[in-house]
């Protein structure tokens, strides 16, 4: 390897240890100081009539819902939209597909849409096994196989994201394009403070929390709504939560051990890091890569950007959304869009050069 090489990786490690480290203690608004725990309950466990009865989910007119059996298990997915290029969504954890419901009308207008609700989320099966994300990767590549899609490009998000990159690891002639928002990637480099340090952080600690499905399940049965709006809202910087708007994500962690088969993506890190640690990333050198982050203080920043060029991918462009936490495409929707588009549109005049 060439010496300027080595530089530009450890000189991307550093500068991503950093990131890291001023992530960590950044003070957000609103920040919650710790995990809701059993002792700490203001709603007295009750639960909202806004998530009585469960949650239809988002639907739009011409969205097809549907559920295909793929590598064993039934996955549920929206398809959405004739545009000439194909776009798949996946979302992140607590979340369904329905996080992308104020970007998908936008979207859909210019691109058709694959949206499914990932392994253990929402309407699809919560399996025994199978969390780590090579294999939910694959749900995915098995999906577009049935639909007879060859080529997409792919926009992910936190969970989602690692999903995205395990799947441009393995299927790299798959994809137009790789979109990964607000994610941090085991097994890259970046994060060697996180794993010493992580579980004495106030905003890491989940990691620590959640990795242990069985206990984690245990520890909040009865309590999914309080989770759920705590670990959304203390990740927002533009948007407020209510029992309204994640009625969806409830409804899936209340069926069928759903809150326990969300928490095996967190169990499955593990096995993550070792697939990202070996993972050949040459193939992924001339595929456009945007990698997103919130400009908030509760949002990732660039950490994900700097893993990625660390990692030897050195095109990858990063962008932080203004006025964002975590959740870009539900905080800031429009500007999302605009950027993603833009990206895309970037990646297709490259390619009819």
């Amino acid at each position: 390897m060439a010496r300027g090489t080595v530089a530009r990786m450890l000189l991307g490690v550093g500068a991503a240890a950093v990131l890291f480290v001023l992530w960590s203690l950044a003070g957000a608004p609103g920040y919650a100081p710790t995990l809701p725990l059993d002792e700490q309950d203001p709603a007295g466990g009750q639960e909202s009539e806004a998530t009585a009865g469960g949650a239809a989910g988002f639907t739009l007119p011409g969205m097809k819902t549907q559920t295909a059996l793929v590598n064993g298990i039934n996955l549920f997915y929206r398809d959405v939209g004739t545009g000439p290029e194909t776009m798949v969504l996946l979302h992140g954890f607590p979340e369904t597909g329905d996080t992308f419901h104020r970007v998908i009308p936008a979207l859909s207008a210019r691109y058709r849409l694959i949206i499914p609700d990932l392994r253990g989320f929402g309407r699809s099966d919560r399996p025994a096994g199978g969390y780590d994300k090579a294999t939910v990767a694959t749900d995915v590549k098995l999906l577009l196989d049935q639909l007879g899609v060859d080529k997409v490009h792919m926009v992910s998000h936190d969970i989602g994201g690692r999903v995205g990159f395990d799947f441009a690891v393995q299927y790299p002639n798959r994809l137009s394009s790789l979109t990964v928002a607000e994610t941090l990637l085991e097994g890259l480099p970046g994060l060697v403070l996180f794993d010493l340090f992580g579980r004495y952080i106030t905003r890491a600690k989940h990691f620590f929390i959640f990795d242990d499905a069985d206990e984690a399940a245990a520890r909040y049965r009865g309590k999914e709504q309080q989770l759920i709006l705590w670990f959304l809202n203390s990740r927002s910087h533009a948007h407020r939560y209510t029992a309204q708007d994640v009625s969806a994500y409830v409804d899936s962690f209340k069926r069928d051990r759903g809150m326990w088969a969300a928490f095996k993506h967190y169990e499955a890190f593990t096995a993550d890091k070792v697939f990202n640690q070996a993972a050949d990333v040459a193939p992924l050198r001339t595929l456009p890569i945007l990698a997103l982050g919130g400009g908030g203080a509760e949002g990732a920043g660039d950490l994900l950007g700097k893993q990625l060029q660390a990692k030897g991918l050195p095109q990858v462009q990063s962008v932080l959304i203004p006025d964002s936490g975590h959740w870009l495409f539900e905080e800031q929707p429009e500007r999302t869009v605009q950027v993603v588009q833009e990206f895309i549109d970037r990646a297709i005049a490259a390619r009819q050069r």
